[in-house]
């Protein structure tokens, strides 16, 4: 935990370093130009650990780990910046199961590695109409989280597959669900010239997940790299 806390503020200490260094203060002033220009950007994303409480007395701890996101957006003016993207996560976590039985039984323990993928779109506010600004934004959106928990037997089948031809395989169906999400953050932007850019910033996103005692929220770090066209 405390190694990849320190990796975190590296990166973020690196990236500002590079957006204050002194070659590059020259472009710090003056229009970004941003204005009804597209932009697309691959990220590195640094999801904190949480724990979460469920009801009847189940919960989940899961570890902070690292994932990644691309995303495309259009930039209304030097300010407002409209954007849609994708997230994928993978969380080692233990959880606690409490029984359900009456009397009830001891609990039971297990770790395993949940799968989050997140679709959303999000609205940015640049405060400055400059290459190096702060800013802020707000994001909604859909999140896909799969447990990897089996909630059935394996199944086999075969079929044609247009491409492949003659396919058998066997699979297993595991507890999931598709859950609203919704999150505030900040950061700062350095518009590199006219084309690339960079993003360090701080989210904090809830997931409205079903039996939680209440939405849980995410505190997650994000790096970015971008060109605009």
């Amino acid at each position: 935990m405390r190694s990849m806390r320190n990796l975190l503020t590296l990166l973020a200490l690196a990236a500002l370093g590079a957006a204050y260094s002194g070659t590059a203060a020259a472009q710090f002033q003056g229009s970004s130009n941003r204005t009804g220009s597209w932009e697309w950007y691959g990220e590195a994303r640094f999801i904190f650990a949480k724990d979460i409480n469920f009801e009847h007395g189940s919960s989940v701890s899961t570890d902070t780990d690292a994932g990644f996101g691309m995303g495309f957006g259009y930039n209304i003016d030097e300010h407002w910046l409209a954007s849609f993207e994708f997230g994928y996560n993978q969380m080692s976590y233990s959880a606690t199961i409490a029984s359900a039985d009456k009397p009830p039984q001891a609990s039971s323990k297990l770790t395993g590695t949940a799968e989050i993928s997140r679709l959303g779109g999000s609205i940015t506010y640049n405060l400055l109409a400059q290459p190096l600004t702060p800013y802020v934004l707000g994001a909604i959106g859909w999140s896909y989280v799969d447990s990897n928990i089996p909630n059935g037997p394996p199944q086999s089948g075969c079929w044609w597959d247009p491409w492949w031809g003659y396919i058998c395989s066997t699979w297993q169906s595991t507890h999931s669900s598709n859950s609203f999400t919704y999150g505030l953050g900040a950061g700062i932007r350095w518009d590199a010239g006219r084309s690339f850019f960079t993003r360090l910033g701080y989210e904090y996103d809830w997931i409205d997940l079903p039996q939680a005692s209440s939405a849980p929220g995410f505190s997650q770090l994000r790096l970015q790299f971008g060109a605009r066209f």
